[in-house]
């Protein structure tokens, strides 16, 4: 029986802009060729002929794909549908899951099942969601969403979709695993470094330094090398000092010190480290400008003897609300997992085109970090968390999470800029950046450089000097700013007692089975003092965008906990308890920096190596245990389930 008509109504019916992806031309890869053989689905490509199910027991084939595979908090992600056994054998052999996704790469083999089975029926199992995509980055998002509400996350996958489409499953892990560790680096890092980067920004803004938006669009289609430190970096020294006056040299971090050491005049360089040993990197340099973040060590500022410039990373709230109060002009610049992936950021603002890379190798040789060092130096906390890779000569080599971060950061970058600017690799080594071209150095400089006429140093200095201009920054009363930050807080303090007046009434009538009427008020209050907070200009702009890299955590916990109803009492009471608990936190970091910098006070930074402890339960608030939370109501067997579309 064709069962087309009576689906494509279905769709049509309820799912209309998901049946226009299901039957859709561009859904639908052109390489593929699918014929019927004794019931059987053959499928055929340029590299591949299979089956789409087993041919003598299909019975077995489920077996093997859902071996341990029965948890009823795992989320399964299913790699193709095929013709829906998978969710058969679910419902026979009663697997136990929290939510099932199916991800199905094109619409090829969809289309020949819509002939075959009644979707109705498919479409009535619990908790259970279908996307056809044909891009890997189409569906990053569900799946990240998904591995943030569960750490029981498993992938599962028919060796025919995975034969027949190869490249995309290995796209789709690839790109999951960099986008996940992205997530957890940034999260974690900002977690390390909250206190340092909010101290750090409230000694630097004292300083008046003007901004490096003043370079903004003098470099336009002037080449940039950005060098970094990687240990291949030693075989492209002598071709450096070749351009070192035809093309704009960005050295980013660690790069500034070897460059300085190899004898490579960097015209800028690039810093953003919060920590102390950033310093030593830029002691005694002779690099002429530095352009450095908002957040970096002041140490730095005290032991570089040149021209600093401040630039504002896109984590830097508090300088960027710093701006907006004195009514100073500012640029954001993205922060990301490496000052040499922010430093590409910054070169497309310069108007630099093209941006070479060098010494970018995300990978250890010899197992040293940096070029210029020991062979066999690489500390034993790294060794620890090395992983094989293969660079791009087919090598394998080792390399860390937070490399490809920066991997997953070049190829973002590339993605939004590919338009509009040209990003070369020309390391000549390590693991490459997918969408970057690799191409010889000396092909580089023979076509974009050796011919060039440029004085960088010239348009560096007419640029930073120009004469009677105002200095804008110099004249900025950093004493009154300081002032309206003490004041600003205490107001949200203030506001704040209030809210903990509030969680601690809901609590009390959560706990003694109070009537709706009084838990629904007490939550409407709830919401006016919200409200009072986020009329704050400074809790707006400063306070809550840091604090939402920690909120995202109890989103999730509403998702998993309370099925995303966060007008569940009991929902509201959990998240607004830990975030009344995080900014109370951080409302007294800011303040306590703020009044010894207002003081004067001399002597070490107040958070040296601090972090910040992300809180988990409502016991600073009360002294108690802790919030129960209820577990997520399932779906009722029998509805439709919404496919993701």
């Amino acid at each position: 029986m064709n069962n087309w008509i009576k689906n494509a109504q279905l769709l049509k019916k309820y799912f209309p802009d998901f049946y226009e992806k299901a039957v859709a031309a561009d859904y639908a890869r052109g390489d593929v060729q699918i014929s019927e053989i004794n019931g059987n689905l053959l499928l055929q490509s340029p590299s591949c002929r299979c089956f789409l199910h087993s041919s003598y027991n299909v019975e077995r084939e489920m077996e093997e794909l859902f071996r341990a595979a029965d948890d009823p908090e795992q989320i399964l992600i299913i790699f193709g549908l095929g013709m829906g056994h998978c969710l058969d054998y679910i419902q026979k052999r009663h697997i136990r899951y929290r939510k099932v996704l199916i991800m199905e790469p094109f619409n090829n083999i969809f289309r020949e099942m819509l002939k075959r089975r009644d979707l109705e029926l498919l479409l009535k199992k619990r908790d259970v969601s279908f996307t056809i995509f044909n891009d890997v980055r189409q569906i990053m998002p569900q799946i990240m969403g998904q591995v943030m509400t569960s750490r029981k996350v498993r992938f599962i996958y028919h060796i025919s979709y995975r034969s027949l489409y190869s490249d995309v499953y290995q796209e789709m892990s690839r790109v999951f695993s960099d986008e996940k560790l992205a997530f957890m680096a940034s999260t974690n890092t900002i977690n390390y470094f909250l206190n340092e980067w909010t101290e750090n920004q409230l000694i630097s803004i004292a300083k008046k330094q003007p901004n490096a938006a003043v370079l903004n669009n003098k470099f336009e289609n002037i080449p940039a090398v950005i060098v970094a430190a990687g240990p291949s970096l030693e075989k492209r020294i002598d071709e450096l000092r070749e351009i070192q006056d035809k093309a704009l040299i960005i050295a980013p971090g660690t790069g500034a010190r070897i460059c300085g050491q190899k004898g490579v005049k960097a015209h800028i360089a690039i810093a953003m480290d919060s920590q102390r040993a950033e310093a030593d990197i830029f002691k005694d340099s002779s690099i002429e400008v530095l352009v450095g973040s908002y957040r970096l060590h002041p140490e730095v500022d005290r032991v570089f003897s040149n021209r600093l410039l401040r630039m504002s990373i896109s984590n830097d709230f508090i300088a960027q609300y710093y701006h907006h109060y004195l009514d100073l002009p500012v640029d954001i610049i993205s922060d990301y997992a490496s000052v040499s992936s922010t430093a590409v950021d910054f070169a497309v603002k310069l108007g630099c085109d093209p941006i070479i890379l060098v010494g970018q190798d995300l990978c250890y040789y010899d197992n040293k970090v940096h070029a210029g060092e020991e062979k066999d130096s690489l500390p034993a906390f790294i060794r620890k968390t090395m992983q094989e890779a293969i660079d791009i000569k087919g090598e394998k080599v080792y390399t860390v999470p937070g490399f490809l971060a920066v991997r997953r950061d070049m190829e973002l970058l590339n993605l939004k800029y590919r338009n509009t600017h040209t990003i070369i690799n020309s390391t000549q080594a390590g693991l490459g950046m997918p969408g970057i071209e690799n191409r010889d150095f000396r092909d580089v400089i023979d076509r974009y450089i050796a011919s060039a006429a440029y004085n960088v140093e010239k348009i560096i200095a007419e640029t930073i000097d120009q004469e009677g201009k105002k200095d804008i920054y110099g004249e900025a009363d950093i004493s009154a700013f300081y002032r309206h930050v003490l004041e600003e807080i205490d107001k949200l303090e203030n506001i704040n007692e209030d809210k903990r007046r509030q969680l601690s009434q809901l609590q009390q009538l959560l706990a003694t089975g109070a009537k709706d009427s009084q838990v629904h008020s007490s939550m409407h209050a709830m919401q006016e003092i919200n409200r009072r907070l986020q009329e704050n200009y400074f809790y707006q702009r400063a306070v809550m965008p840091m604090l939402k890299h920690f909120l995202i955590f109890y989103q999730v916990g509403i998702f998993y906990n309370f099925d995303g109803d966060i007008e569940d009492p009991e929902a509201g009471l959990f998240y607004e308890t830990n975030s009344y608990n995080l900014s109370q936190r951080y409302l007294k970091i800011i303040k306590n920096i703020t009044e010894r910098e207002l003081r004067g006070d001399s002597g070490e930074k107040q958070f040296e190596g601090a972090n910040f402890t992300v809180a988990v339960n409502s016991r600073e608030l009360t002294g108690e245990a802790g919030i129960s939370v209820k577990s997520a109501k399932p779906k009722p067997e029998g509805s439709l389930t919404i496919p993701f579309g």
